[in-house]
């Protein structure tokens, strides 16, 4: 593996993934200009329920592709379409379901959030939007991770950029031109995907994968017909389960990102009340810019470590994850140098009510909450690492460690250390899972690692 290589899908993946968290950041910055702490505060209770969306997104996209790659370098091509036929109509059942559950149950999962009095509506308008557009970005995060995976990492890129600024733009004309208030916010939220699926149709005329309708069997190579129909559930359900098995760890990446905002919203609303919320709502939006950064990281070597475990060279498998290593860190040290010196203007441009109480519990924040990036950064790489090279198990550990584990450490130190307690909740989290990782990652690649995978 060549240096130009990793940098050609890494550093598209980060400026891809950077764009695509300026979603719910662009959604920050123009609600908390247009109506204020109340309306940030209330984006931050639905901000979990996007985690979840982009999770299962996430989950199969990165599983899919991952089995994809491994098959596509085994020149198991026919296989391999069949992967993205499984991968592509889960998620379309899948995004059929959390539409469902936006147009009848917005409101009660808009309360089962933390959302009060002063709050529920907006958190409830907001939920009802996104999930009825929960198709696009499922399918956005497949067809990304597919295309990535495909050779076209540039295109995947451009269609995450594209979608972010759309977003930017149309968060400025639906809440400023046509007041429409948090409403606006989330439908511009939602046509972003649907732009930045539209850019990457355009790859489908010379792509490598194809919805394969005419399933065959393992055994014997006929068509099976529809009187086999209980075949093709059992070969649906076993390749399914190996697709969620490589992109659980992503899953829960983001799913526990979710689950920790609400833990931190209940308690942060017992200790500070609503403007102690819409101080985390800050800092969570500023982190998920920064885990965004990341994820692109680990995205980008994913392509890299599937080829390289699919061809069983281990060499540049270790070449990969130190090459990731170091970016990860790198980047997590200038990020919390950044955020330190230029703080106090981050927390002034999502002040608009130039609310002072709001300002010290969000310094303070910076300052003990973005310490952690130091471990979250490698924690994340390698995770993805991990299951790339289908070491499934470890990597389930790690992400559910490092989603976990925070809940119970937030929740005694907010009674010992009241909210200092609560950012110090995360970097001592992300410490103890690095140490777990590097461990663990220790013993597979300087022990024995299987070189190729049986399919």
């Amino acid at each position: 593996m060549n240096y130009k290589e990793y940098f050609k899908y890494v550093l598209l993946n980060i400026l891809g993934m950077a764009g695509i968290s300026c979603y719910i950041l662009a959604d920050t910055f123009f609600v908390s200009k247009a109506i204020g702490t109340q309306g940030l505060a209330s984006l931050n209770f639905a901000i979990p329920v996007y985690n979840f969306i982009n999770g299962i997104g996430l989950m199969f996209g990165i599983g899919g592709a991952t089995l994809f790659t491994i098959l596509k370098n085994q020149n198991n091509h026919d296989k391999a379409d069949k992967i993205f036929t499984y991968t592509f109509f889960i998620s379309v059942l899948t995004s059929t379901l959390l539409l469902m559950t936006g147009l009848l149950f917005s409101e009660q999962l808009s309360h089962l959030l933390g959302a009060d009095n002063t709050t529920i509506i907006m958190t409830q308008n907001y939920l009802k939007i996104l999930l009825c557009f929960s198709p696009f970005f499922i399918i956005n995060n497949v067809f990304l991770a597919f295309v990535r995976n495909d050779g076209a990492p540039k295109l995947s890129t451009a269609a995450m950029i594209i979608g972010s600024l759309s977003n930017i733009v149309l968060d400025y004309i639906s809440m400023f031109i046509f007041g429409l208030g948090i409403t606006g916010a989330a439908l511009a939220t939602g046509i972003a995907p649907v732009l930045s699926i539209l850019i990457m149709l355009t790859h489908m005329k010379n792509c490598s994968f194809k919805l394969k309708f005419s399933i065959s069997d393992n055994d014997n190579g006929h068509s099976i017909k529809s009187r086999h129909f209980c075949l093709i559930i059992r070969n649906f359900c076993h390749e399914l389960k190996r697709i969620i098995s490589l992109g659980i760890s992503s899953f829960i990446i983001e799913f526990s990102s979710g689950i920790v905002l609400v833990v931190f919203n209940i308690i942060i609303m017992g200790l500070k009340g609503s403007t102690g919320v819409a101080a985390y709502g800050i800092i969570a939006n500023i982190s998920l810019v920064i885990l965004a950064v990341f994820t692109g990281t680990a995205q980008g070597i994913q392509p890299l470590a599937s080829k390289f475990f699919g061809i069983g060279d281990l060499l540049s498998q270790k070449k990969v994850l130190r090459l990731s290593v170091v970016t990860s860190t790198l980047i997590a040290v200038v990020s919390y140098c950044l955020l330190i010196v230029f703080s106090d203007n981050i927390i002034s441009v999502f002040n608009s009510d130039n609310n002072t109480e709001l300002k010290s519990i969000a310094a303070t924040g910076f300052a003990i909450y973005f310490c952690g990036f130091i471990f979250a950064g490698f924690n994340i790489v390698n995770s993805a690492f991990l299951s790339a090279t289908q070491k499934t198990k470890p990597a389930f550990v790690i992400s559910v460690f490092r989603g976990f584990i925070i809940i119970p450490v937030v929740i005694v130190f907010s009674v010992i250390f009241k909210m200092k307690g609560v950012w110090l909740s995360f970097t001592v989290t992300e410490l103890i899972t690095a140490v777990i990782g590097i461990i663990i990652i220790m013993k597979l690649l300087f022990s024995h690692i299987p070189n190729k995978m049986d399919i």
